[in-house]
């Protein structure tokens, strides 16, 4: 499992999630914009968000005006940008400084100008993010210009991890970042009834910094989990009634080379995903895994 992997720079990473909640609350604006503007998808997808590496942002799902465009985040310059269908800037808005009323402004403003229908731009209602200063008179900033480019690290590493195991499923959901929780995630089906999903979560009840994650469902039936393998590379399972795989990145971080990250990572995920296939009676992955140094 050859991982394309840019090295972290902050080792500890529970310091990045005062920096995470200004970008997750800046990314709210290109997922309300495909909110507003698309039809809703079953699987809220017209919200969703993906991970550019080239252009430093996280970009929004494609909205036919008089021409087609998605919103973006750039992480670089701190900047909402309209990109057009060549994914090129054709409007862009600084959001230091900026109230979250002044944003929603510019968000009208750019729809009526693009041949949208502004009265359609509003919140997203159907989740609930905890309170933050932003959503008072609070401004947008970047706390951490440290801080950013790291997270921007991070998106990139779990995008080309999952690119590197998607081709091994035949059935797989696209790599995508989700607004609520602000994880990069990706489903693989096993078959209609039994799915894994697996990705990058950001601080929550569960920990306290980014982890890694492995989840997996099924429609009928109980589980097994008397017998429930260890994880390599300092992973866990969660306690709870369906155990979830996670492995902190504290845990990568004790280790100074890409080369054992890497493979830390790698052993994490192959052994993961095949024991949460292995929990709902599916086909194990066809991938050896590499062993941790």
């Amino acid at each position: 499992m050859n991982i394309k992997w840019q090295d972290l720079q902050i080792k500890d990473p529970t310091k990045l999630k005062p920096s995470i909640e200004f970008l997750h609350r800046s990314a709210q604006f290109p997922a309300l914009f495909g909110n507003s503007l698309l039809p809703k998808a079953e699987d809220d997808s017209q919200a969703s968000l993906e991970w550019v590496p080239e252009l430093y942002s996280l970009v929004g799902q494609v909205v036919e005006l008089d021409q087609p465009v998605r919103m973006a985040l750039n992480y670089e310059k701190y900047e909402l940008h309209v990109l057009n269908d060549k994914l090129q800037a054709v409007s862009i808005l600084p959001l230091t400084g900026q109230t979250k009323s002044q944003v929603m402004g510019y968000l009208k403003q750019i729809t009526k100008k693009l041949g949208g229908d502004p009265n359609k731009i509003e919140p997203i209602t159907h989740y609930e993010l905890p309170d933050h200063e932003t959503d008072h008179k609070g401004v947008f900033q970047v706390l951490n210009p440290a801080f950013v480019r790291e997270m921007a690290r991070y998106r990139t590493n779990i995008r080309n991890i999952l690119e590197t195991i998607k081709p091994n499923f035949k059935d797989s959901t696209p790599i995508r970042v989700w607004p609520h929780h602000f994880d990069t995630g990706m489903v693989i089906e096993a078959d209609k009834e039994k799915t894994v999903g697996m990705g990058l979560a950001m601080p929550d009840d569960i920990a306290p910094e980014p982890y890694f994650y492995i989840n997996h469902w099924i429609k009928k039936g109980d589980i097994n989990y008397d017998d429930l393998s260890p994880l390599p590379g300092g992973g866990t399972w969660t306690k709870d009634d369906r155990p979830m795989a996670i492995l902190r990145m504290s845990q990568i971080l004790k280790r100074d080379d890409a080369t054992q990250q890497t493979r830390q990572i790698a052993h994490f995920f192959v052994e993961g995903i095949n024991t949460s296939l292995e929990l709902i009676g599916a086909k194990k992955l066809q991938m050896e895994g590499e062993t941790t140094a």
